[in-house]
């Protein structure tokens, strides 16, 4: 069903069931439109809107809620604004709803500064999927359901109700995140971090996802996923996941159950029979790498360049604690291997010997 605009009157109510779409279209004009302008469509006092499972709603335009907006199925929020005219207007995302934000405008009640708010009651899925900018709802957020920011912002300014609700976190890359920004609402509820497609964090990023007002309480859990060593930090304004750099001893404890360097764990042990040791898996493959499925072509490899033997590597992302070097000998025996200077830079390392001579990689942990 396409709708370009109309009013549901008092008393009337217009269901969506299951494998039903219900379109509201962007060229329609509401009944109350000298006063709001393009308004779109509008639910009036006491009429109902019912979205059952299985249905759905494609908003395109702006959609005014004067009595009761129930969604059981998903309405998808593509683009306009919801607003609502205080006491009488009622929303709720009911359980098993999807009430899907892939715009950035907002929710708001007409008459706002006259205090004439309602309710957007969340017992689904409220999630802001696309938009770069900022969704707020400055009517009132009762959440017993999930709030997941995937992208953008999404901005609670007439307050929360959150302690029986759950807030999700998507992250799904360097700046590509969604946060959730709670106004005078102190954290409540249960919080985690989603990762998204094929990201994994490493050491050194971190990602403000909260931002509050006013830290009265916190959030009673936060839960990370298990592919990385993750912190959250409170300060004064905003939650912030930390993904600590890797050092050699968390690496360790991944693999073999405890950070000392010793039995199969130690730095020179090589457990796999690889042919490489642990602290050369740590160092040139990373945090990340299973030390019993390295493989020696992993190892920077040696290029000929002119009349020079070239070794030039960057070092793993996320990691700290470990010194390269390099050193040469003119004949391998004990006491006749020098230091190699490093050209490189920063995090990029380059040894560089005459053909010749023999040339090996020392790493050594801080």
């Amino acid at each position: 069903l396409n709708l370009r605009g109309g009013t549901l009157k008092t008393g009337d109510t217009l269901e969506v069931a299951s494998g039903g779409t219900l379109n509201l279209s962007d060229e329609g004009w509401g009944s109350w439109s000298y006063q709001l302008g393009n308004l779109g469509f509008y639910v009036s006092d006491t009429a109902s809107l019912s979205v059952q499972a299985g249905g759905i709603v494609n908003q395109l335009d702006t959609l005014f809620v004067g009595g009761t907006l129930t969604n059981a199925g998903t309405h998808n929020w593509i683009s306009g604004g919801i607003l609502t005219s205080g006491p009488t207007a009622s929303i709720t995302n009911a359980v098993g709803g999807l009430f899907d934000i892939h715009c950035d405008n907002s929710l708001y009640p007409v008459n706002y500064y006259y205090g004439n708010t309602s309710t957007f009651h969340n017992e689904g899925t409220l999630r802001k999927s696309a938009g770069d900018g900022t969704t707020s709802f400055v009517d009132y957020l009762d959440n017993t359901g999930t709030v997941q920011a995937r992208s953008g912002h999404i901005s609670f300014q007439g307050g929360a109700a959150l302690s029986s609700g759950h807030v999700e976190c998507v992250l799904s890359g360097v700046g590509l995140y969604g946060t959730i920004d709670l106004g005078a609402t102190s954290p409540a509820g249960a919080l985690s971090i989603i990762l998204g497609g094929a990201y994994h964090p490493v050491g050194g990023e971190s990602f403000a996802l909260v931002h509050y007002d006013s830290l009265d309480a916190g959030f009673s859990s936060i839960t990370f996923p298990g592919v990385t060593n993750w912190e959250a930090q409170a300060t004064e304004n905003n939650i912030v996941v930390v993904i600590p750099f890797h050092t050699v001893e968390s690496w360790r404890e991944t693999y073999f159950g405890s950070s000392a360097s010793t039995g199969n764990g130690a730095d020179t042990a090589d457990p796999y029979h690889t042919g490489i040791a642990n602290l050369s898996v740590f160092a040139f493959m990373g945090a990340n790498q299973n030390p019993a499925l390295v493989r020696p072509s992993q190892l920077p490899q040696p290029q000929k360049m002119g009349d020079n033997l070239v070794v030039s590597f960057s070092e793993p992302s996320g990691i700290s604690g470990i010194t390269y070097g390099a050193e040469y000998s003119p004949s391998l025996e004990a006491g006749s291997w020098e230091p190699v200077p490093d050209t490189g830079s920063g995090t990029t390392h380059t040894f560089s010997v005459p053909i010749g001579l023999f040339l090996r990689l020392r790493v050594a942990s801080q």
